[in-house]
């Protein structure tokens, strides 16, 4: 008797078991699975952002060393040491207030491009799993 009891036991313990994955999954909430239409959408948005950024710092570096050659030539102009050495500090101070304005608006634009992102992915209801995207140093943009 004991034995029937103990095989029932064991009967029941690995159809439980075996059916339990089984229970979880159809109790299991499904999540909302996201738009693709949106989800491009908000790449086209994101991706279109940054590429305007980096336009916009392309120009701006541009005109920056064009202003450097153009004042460091002029320096040298200047038959005076003391000018012509002044005339080249002012030359690599202004390149410099330049590239650092261009990449403060680059890392800016980025950063706005990347926030609105995520709020577009998430009301497409995509998980940042689900897509592989995560925000880049500026290295990668």
């Amino acid at each position: 008797m004991k034995k029937i009891f103990v095989q029932i036991g064991i009967t029941l313990s690995l159809f439980f078991a075996a059916a339990a994955p089984a229970f979880a999954v159809a109790g299991a909430k499904t999540s909302m699975s996201p738009d693709p239409v949106c989800m491009q959408s908000a790449i086209e948005k994101r991706d279109s952002g940054i590429i305007a950024a980096v336009e916009n710092y392309a120009v701006s570096v541009k005109l920056g060393l064009t202003s450097r050659k153009d004042g460091l030539k002029a320096a040298w102009n200047q038959m005076d040491k003391k000018q012509r050495s002044s005339a080249i500090k002012l030359a690599w101070s202004a390149f410099s207030g330049t590239w650092k304005k261009a990449n403060a608006a680059l890392q800016a634009s980025r950063k706005s491009a990347w926030s609105q992102y995520e709020r577009d992915r998430k009301a497409c209801g995509s998980k940042q799993t689900e897509d592989g995207d995560k925000p880049m140093s500026t290295s990668g943009l």
